[in-house]
């Protein structure tokens, strides 16, 4: 499982690398016109918005994936100094119910919207791509993060079985 887990977090950095890469190739074009050739270039903030969410949001999944997302920090690292592995386990299993409690009552509102999107055929003014594809986006993100949260609780309550 760590190893699947360490893969998917290497691709998914890898893929979102390579979208930031993009974004800032984008944005420099529309620098480049906007301030050397005087072209409007409209559609850049439409393209680098919906690049922006799906960053923010499948980012949201790696962090909470590598512990990075949501931590009492101060609080873990004293049990975990002291080899108190009960407490610490127990904060771990408070963090990744609330994460899942919030990723699944989050997915469900999004996909809500996202099929109000789908159904009205709302698009982009510029551009005109379909707004649900950035919702689409906000979707994915908070169901990774669900099934990130689930499989840490499990694999964290199956650890209080190995505690003496």
């Amino acid at each position: 499982m760590k190893k699947f887990s360490a893969g998917f977090s290497k691709a998914m950095e890898f893929i979102l690398g390579m979208a930031g890469v993009i974004m800032i190739l984008i944005e420099t074009y529309s620098v480049f016109c906007r301030n050397i050739t005087h072209w409007s270039t409209p559609w850049v903030d439409e393209v680098l918005r919906l690049i922006f969410v799906w960053i923010v949001f499948i980012g949201a999944a790696i962090a909470l994936n590598t512990d990075e997302l949501i931590s009492l920090t101060l609080i873990e690292d004293k049990y975990k100094e002291k080899g108190k592995a009960v407490p610490y386990n127990v904060l771990k299993v408070i963090q990744y119910v609330a994460a899942l409690v919030v990723a699944v009552l989050l997915s469900q509102q999004e996909w809500v919207t996202m099929m109000g999107q789908i159904a009205t055929g709302e698009a982009t003014a510029i551009t005109g791509y379909p707004v649900w594809i950035k919702s689409f986006g906000i979707l994915v993100g908070f169901v990774l993060m669900a099934i990130i949260a689930l499989v840490k609780l499990i694999v964290t309550c199956k650890n209080f079985k190995k505690l003496p």
